[in-house]
């Protein structure tokens, strides 16, 4: 009698098509869990005016949902992985319909506080459990390209909040943006529950006591497996200098019509590189190989900001060409996971580790590169950045071994 495979081999998955309708709802899911963060980015104002509160406990409330991922992203990656993809992907998508519903009652200060806190849990489900059934519903010659287009989720949620959700909050309040993220959450979480099939790791059931024990050495397993943590230490190095790309190029330009071309232009760059980046890694060059030259071209870029800073008709180009770089590493880091990794739980494991460190590298960049830029402007950016990118080099090249 021939048993039954907890994951489908490689070349079972080769054989599968490409469920491109179920990818495009998994990558719409990503983007509410992007709006996150985006309804609170454009509420901010109109919430500190509703609760007559300062911006500190505004802030607090906006960047939570980040610091859960930090603490808890590779415990996410390991508990997905153990109670099963759908469950979790679904309850999350849930529990942030709840939220959203909650948070638009404009609750007391801590309660909303609390809600943002609890989100961070729905957001870390989803942005977990929704990569790697992309991978699951993808073929194999489809992979890269699926995660590429997972890769631009964020740029798409902050584009779609600003331009639907700014429309609706002057039409209708700033609680009506919560409402609609709301609703949507709930629409996409039934939709999935009639769409997607129910894998093994769902139906064999989880024991808490047991995720309990076995944790530690779990969360070892992560980081110490090359296959897991390739993938999440390369957008770690992505992430150090990202948004602090997006702050502070900008600035450099000349006057002030520019700076504003540059503020919308540049993640539509980052978002077009990390797509783009998804077509080349499947046809063309290895992720590995696609990292490391991007993180060249980051560095050849800032170098050239430097010396260009003052030619404000080539300061532009060069800005485009570092974000588009800089896209590119994040579409190479997310299509190097369905290569690297062997089943569906190391997978989950790296998403997780992607998680966790890019919110490290969100968290600890920014003001890293804020300090080199306040005191020693372009050189004191460009050689930091120059420096991390020297970094993400060496673990592109070091993760060709696996």
């Amino acid at each position: 009698m021939e048993t039954r495979k907890p994951f489908s081999s490689a070349e079972t998955r080769e054989k599968e098509s490409t469920k491109w309708h179920i990818i495009l709802l998994l990558w719409g899911a990503g983007i509410l869990a992007a709006m996150q963060f985006a309804k609170f980015s454009i509420t901010y104002d109109s919430l500190i005016n509703h609760y007559t509160s300062g911006p500190g406990a505004m802030g607090i409330a906006l960047s939570i949902v980040g610091i859960v991922g930090l603490f808890l992203g590779s415990t996410a990656g390991v508990l997905v992985g153990r109670i099963g993809f759908k469950k979790v992907l679904v309850g999350s998508l849930l529990l942030g319909g709840i939220l959203s519903i909650l948070q638009a009652q404009t609750p007391p200060l801590t309660l909303l506080v609390f809600s943002r806190a609890l989100e961070g849990l729905s957001h870390l489900g989803i942005v977990v459990a929704a990569p790697i059934l992309i991978v699951m519903n993808s073929g194999k010659s489809h992979q890269a390209i699926a995660m590429g287009l997972w890769g631009t989720f964020f740029g798409v949620g902050y584009a779609v909040a600003g331009w639907l959700g700014l429309q609706f909050i002057e039409l209708f309040g700033f609680q009506s943006i919560y409402v609609i993220h709301g609703l949507a959450m709930f629409t996409l979480a039934t939709v999935f529950m009639l769409l997607l099939k129910v894998k093994r790791a769902e139906v064999e059931g989880f024991s808490l006591r047991l995720f309990i024990t076995n944790l530690p050495k779990d969360l070892r397993q992560v980081y110490s497996n090359p296959r897991t943590c390739f993938p999440a230490i390369i957008f770690l190095f992505h992430a150090l200098i990202f948004v602090a790309l997006l702050t502070f190029l900008p600035k450099l330009a000349g006057d002030q019509k520019m700076t504003d071309w540059l503020t919308v232009v540049l993640p539509l760059v980052s978002m077009a590189g990390t797509f783009i980046a998804g077509f080349i890694s499947q046809y063309l060059l290895s992720p590995k190989t696609l990292a490391k030259l991007s993180f060249i071209g980051i560095s050849v870029c800032m170098l050239l900001i430097h010396i260009y800073a003052d030619s404000f008709k080539v300061l532009p180009i060069l800005c485009i060409g570092t974000m588009l770089c800089s896209g590119l590493v994040q579409g190479a880091a997310f299509a190097l996971i369905p290569l690297m990794t062997k089943n569906e739980f190391e997978q989950s494991n790296s998403i997780g580790a992607i998680a966790q460190l890019g919110n490290l590298g969100a968290t600890v960049g920014s003001p890293l590169i804020a300090m080199a830029f306040a005191q020693f402007m372009t050189l004191g950016m460009a050689a930091v950045v120059i420096v991390i990118c020297g970094f993400g080099i060496v673990s592109a090249y070091l993760a060709r071994k696996y």
